[in-house]
């Protein structure tokens, strides 16, 4: 095999896995395939023994394995951007050093698939799901039955139902990351699938070939909602973005998505709340004819004095 001109690249990203990446890289070098494949492992400066145990790999298999050298801790996001343009296959398989695939098929049907289908931007499919520790697990995590072509709009509607580690894509359907891609965006595989629906459609695969791996950690409810509230902030951050750089081309599409966001941020927080006042300015602006009752709140919050808005309800009584 030679690393000039593989078919397909598997973008191999890892951050503190020493537990996880020998099953993960083990998943990776049991494929079967028919074609020409490179392992482009990207090591964000472990500091777990993570490094080391790639650089073993690495060696081991030097016919299939090539490292993408950081030289200092730059975060998953940049650590994504630059392993994804360090591969050099035609189509780029996803993977996260703590999950791993469980079909030795898989890279060869996906790819097959693509082949054939070659107005289609990219294809997934489904995940089992396990704990950390592996005491649960889900079979069918995304709970789609039946395989199915998937336009920007329905995967919007879906609520972004695509894991990472199910994906291969077409790396000329990938435009040039626009440049606010920098540590502000966490969810850099959203980005991804965004940027290549809107250039064609993808496939979902209604089979189970890989296993993402859930962290619980005993995070409490505060944490959870914390979590979860940022997480919906860099989507709405990523979608108003993506709609400027994609000069409103998707406007409904983005608009319906993000209003679903900001419904679920007013429902999952206090009015006192950051996330809250966030929400509720994002919510007004983007379809004020809507939400009247909303509307009148943020005015009263925001623009009327307290003593007259005081007098105004004993008004009213």
């Amino acid at each position: 095999m030679s690393f000039m001109s593989p078919k397909l690249s598997v973008c191999f990203i890892t951050y503190n896995h020493a537990n996880f990446v020998r099953q993960a890289l083990d998943s990776v070098l049991m494929q079967r395939c028919d074609f020409d494949m490179e392992i482009v492992v990207s090591d964000d400066c472990s500091t777990d023994g993570t490094a080391e145990i790639v650089k073993e790999y690495a060696a081991k298999y030097p016919d299939k394995i090539r490292l993408n050298v950081l030289e200092k801790n730059v975060g998953m996001t940049l650590n994504w951007v630059s392993s994804i343009g360090a591969c050099k296959g035609e189509f780029i398989a996803l993977l996260e050093g703590d999950d791993y695939w469980t079909d030795e098929n898989k890279l060869q049907k996906q790819a097959d698939f693509l082949d054939k289908n070659k107005h289609l931007s990219f294809v997934a499919h489904d995940i089992a799901a396990i704990f950390e520790q592996g005491v649960q697990q889900k079979d069918g995590f995304l709970h789609l039955k039946e395989s199915s072509v998937f336009t920007l709009n329905e995967y919007l509607r879906s609520a972004g139902f695509v894991q990472t580690g199910s994906v291969v894509f077409r790396k000329n359907m990938l435009p040039q990351f626009p440049d606010w891609t920098d540590v502000r965006v966490k969810c850099i595989d959203f980005l991804v699938y965004l940027l290549l629906i809107s250039r064609a459609p993808f496939y979902y695969m209604a089979e189970v070939m890989s296993v993402y791996r859930l962290h619980e950690g005993g995070i409490s409810q505060l944490n959870w909602r914390s979590k979860q509230n940022a997480f919906e902030l860099d989507m709405i951050f990523v979608l108003n973005n993506f709609n400027e750089f994609t000069q409103g081309k998707f406007k409904r599409e983005m608009a319906d998505r993000l209003e679903t966001l900001y419904m679920r941020l007013l429902k999952g927080n206090t009015p006192d709340s950051e996330a809250y006042q966030r929400a509720l300015r994002g919510i007004v602006f983007l379809r004020p004819a809507k939400h009247l009752d909303l509307v009148k709140g943020f005015i009263i919050n925001n623009y009327l004095p307290k003593p007259i808005y005081s007098l105004y309800q004993k008004l009213l009584k």
